[in-house]
């Protein structure tokens, strides 16, 4: 049985291939956060043994882009599924797989974090790094939530959304500079402001927030490629899918080709290794 992971920052969604199985998703698995051990205890909690005919694992993740990280996630898998063929690559590889197929295009992430590359319909031929949400990933959930509590502490917003703001995720500026700088996976937590963006983006300074993060990653990342000229720009991501109509127009105002939008990129997956 072969099993595809796909693995953000926030959780990782894990289906069968030409299987009964229901899909499952566990917390993500990012290997810049959590070493090998930490990466088996998900698998063990989630698995428990009960998926002894896994015979080849497909892992696409967040933080696989080098061979340190690659093998951090591949010596967990193989502690789980010590018979099985592990593959591990980078999440923009499964990005190109689930949009582009094995055609040329600009394949993009806009989820908890972002990231972009140029695919050739067979590898990843360029790739500007994201920097990560401190240095970079613009448009990408964290740095919206990041431009969210800055407006709001800034006073860019008013009284009054500052109240439900704190109300809904019951905290204040001090909870908030706490769990960003003391606490585990602050892009996690600055991404789940997501929803209060979304909630309000008829308010003109919320879509602002949206719109400036769109393009500036188009800037930074996708204008940076020769061919986004004349290819599709596709991408995946909760970020890109809920803000799709934002999004389509800053591609147009760029005169750049408007590609697949994907919620998430498993579908495309699913359909990539079935056609092989």
């Amino acid at each position: 049985m072969i099993v595809i992971a796909d693995s953000g920052s926030s959780k990782t969604h894990w289906s069968f291939l030409n299987d009964a199985y229901a899909d499952i998703f566990t917390k993500g698995i990012n290997p810049y956060y959590i070493n090998s051990k930490e990466i088996y205890e998900v698998l063990e909690g989630a698995f428990k043994n009960k998926f002894d005919s896994i015979t080849e694992v497909y892992f696409f993740s967040a933080g696989c882009n080098t061979q340190v990280h690659k093998k951090t996630v591949e010596d967990a898998v193989l502690q789980m599924w010590p018979n099985a063929i592990v593959h591990v690559e980078s999440d923009i590889l499964a990005a190109c797989y689930a949009t582009s197929m094995q055609n040329k295009g600009i394949s993009c992430i806009l989820g908890t974090g972002a990231n972009s590359c140029y695919f050739d319909g067979v590898t990843v031929q360029q790739n500007i790094p994201p920097l990560g949400f401190i240095l970079g990933d613009e448009g990408s959930g964290a740095y919206l939530g990041k431009q969210l509590v800055n407006a709001i502490y800034k006073g860019k917003l008013s009284d009054e959304i500052k109240a439900r703001f704190e109300a809904e995720y019951d905290c204040d500026m001090a909870d908030i500079l706490n769990k960003v700088y003391k606490q585990s996976f602050p892009n996690r937590y600055l991404a789940s402001f997501v929803p209060f963006i979304k909630s309000n983006i008829s308010i003109p300074e919320f879509r602002l927030i949206v719109e400036k993060g769109f393009r500036q990653f188009l800037k930074n990342n996708v204008l940076q490629y020769p061919e986004a000229a004349s290819l599709p720009i596709h991408f995946v991501g909760s970020v890109a899918y809920y803000f799709k109509d934002i999004l389509e127009a800053q591609i147009e105002k760029k005169g750049l080709i408007m590609g697949k939008v994907l919620r998430s990129p498993m579908e495309g997956l699913k359909l990539y290794y079935n056609s092989k």
